[in-house]
């Protein structure tokens, strides 16, 4: 073999054993839920003519990657002004418009919430005034708010074996109060071992309630729990009383 041929045949073997390029790493859930901050929200038109549609424009900064699959929410108080789900979030800002249809210009808070694989991971609160003419402001002093209502009964821990499981919950009535919204968690029914709320879900809330007091039928032998709030004539919901457990042995 000639000197000639020996270094095409060596050139040729460092060649096809040359090691593989580096492959980039995916990043976990929980990487690209660290990557992604709420940056603002604000509305189109700026000044709103009530009971007309207006669009809240959601800023988010991510600084991982292209991912797909998040659903970005906007609530006013505890109702829901719209959404838009399975977006796709590049590196730097994304930007997502979101309408709601049933705009009024009240006062209160505006929250948005950003989920991932079913599960809400971050939420930022935003304040406006009753003129609303914004961009919001997330500094901006909260309105007025009711007081939490008193829960009375069931007390706090209680343990029942009656089937059917039929439930009253009562509590306090708070000054001002229009109405109240009660919420039910159930340990165990969105996934074992953790409350529905502990994952990002509601598993029920019953609203628009004139009196003090909310019956139902529970799902199972397992533990439960509730807490309530008022809600003013305006439609702005007060502050939510803690969480009160129960549970069902049958």
């Amino acid at each position: 073999m000639t000197r000639a041929s020996f270094l095409l045949n060596l050139s040729v073997i460092l060649v096809a054993t040359a090691l593989p390029t580096a492959k980039s790493v995916a990043l976990t859930d929980q990487e690209i839920m660290q990557r992604t901050r709420i940056v603002n929200l604000e509305a189109q038109p700026q000044r709103f003519v009530p009971n007309q549609p207006i669009d809240f424009v959601v800023t988010v900064q991510y600084d991982g990657g292209t991912q797909d699959g998040f659903d970005v929410a906007v609530y006013h108080e505890n109702r829901l002004a719209g959404s838009v789900r399975n977006q796709r979030f590049n590196r730097g800002r994304n930007t997502f418009k979101v309408r709601d249809n049933q705009f009024k210009g009240d006062p209160g808070h505006y929250v948005v919430k950003l989920r991932f694989n079913r599960k809400v991971f971050t939420q930022k609160k935003f304040s406006t005034t009753r003129e609303c003419r914004y961009t919001l402001n997330p500094a901006a002093a909260s309105t007025t708010r009711l007081n939490a209502p008193r829960q009375v009964s069931p007390a706090n821990g209680k343990t029942f074996s009656h089937f059917p499981r039929k439930t009253t919950l009562s509590w306090k009535g708070v000054p001002k109060a229009k109405s109240y919204a009660v919420e039910l968690d159930c340990y165990g029914c969105c996934q074992g071992g953790k409350w529905c709320t502990d994952i990002g879900k509601e598993w029920k809330v019953e609203h628009n309630l004139t009196q003090t007091q909310y019956t139902f039928n529970f799902v199972g032998a397992q533990p439960g729990r509730w807490r309530v709030w008022a809600v003013d004539n305006r439609g702005k919901a007060g502050r939510k009383s803690g969480w009160w457990k129960f549970n069902y042995t049958r």
